[in-house]
């Protein structure tokens, strides 16, 4: 809701007092008894907006309100010292000073508030779903994927957050049963080396012995 009504306040241009939004609430008093119906009332509420000028916009023409427009508007490191804080576009907005900081760091809020409300839609509540009598979770591989690589469902075990973004340590959920360990591997390019080897290219063989990212190569 705290993002339609930026959403609405983005919408409005220069003028603070354009396209007010009308609409009608439905307040329902409390029936005397349980089989009267009451009649619905409704009052009007007008939205108007602050004139912040929208950044970015959706295919359809409408302000965008995602994650990094928000960041842009609050700026970063709001929450310790202000001689490190960096304002947002919305500091300016707002008359500088302290009320640009109060802008900046409300609108930085809304966008911690929206990151932990995705990582509990995205991990915590699918694994939590999916967890079986032995609190252990199993996911399904797909083989016959169109570039022939793994995919996993019913999580995709393969879409956690990534080590430098696990803020919140869904990581750490994951532990292996006693006697076990966990192995990571990432096999850097592993497709072209495999084609080097069976086909034999010696410029191929020769550049993965020399080190360095066989797609930079083929860039250049």
């Amino acid at each position: 809701e705290a993002k339609k009504l930026l959403a609405n306040a983005l919408a409005s241009g220069d003028d603070a007092n354009a396209v007010p939004v009308a609409e009608p609430v439905v307040e329902t008093p409390p029936a005397a008894s349980t089989n009267v119906t009451m009649p619905k009332k409704y009052r009007e509420i007008v939205i108007t907006t602050i004139g912040l000028k929208p950044t970015d916009f959706t295919p359809t023409g409408v302000p965008q309100v995602s994650a990094a427009v928000l960041k842009k508007l609050a700026g970063k490191n709001l929450f310790g010292e202000d001689d490190e804080a960096v304002w947002g576009t919305a500091f300016e907005f707002f008359g500088k000073g302290e009320e640009g900081k109060r802008a900046c760091r409300a609108i930085g809020a809304l966008a911690a508030v929206g990151q932990v409300d995705a990582t509990i839609t995205n991990f915590l509540v699918p694994l939590q779903a999916l967890v079986d009598k032995n609190n252990r979770i199993h996911c399904s591989l797909n083989l016959n994927t169109e570039t022939g690589r793994l995919s996993s469902r019913r999580p995709n075990l393969q879409n956690q957050p990534a080590l430098e973004k696990d803020q919140y340590k869904i990581r750490d959920a994951f532990i292996a049963e006693e006697g076990n360990t966990f192995i990571v591997a990432d096999y850097g390019q592993l497709e072209l080396r495999i084609l080097a080897h069976i086909s034999n290219c010696t410029s191929m063989i020769d550049a993965f012995r020399q080190g360095g990212c066989f797609h930079s190569r083929t860039a250049v």
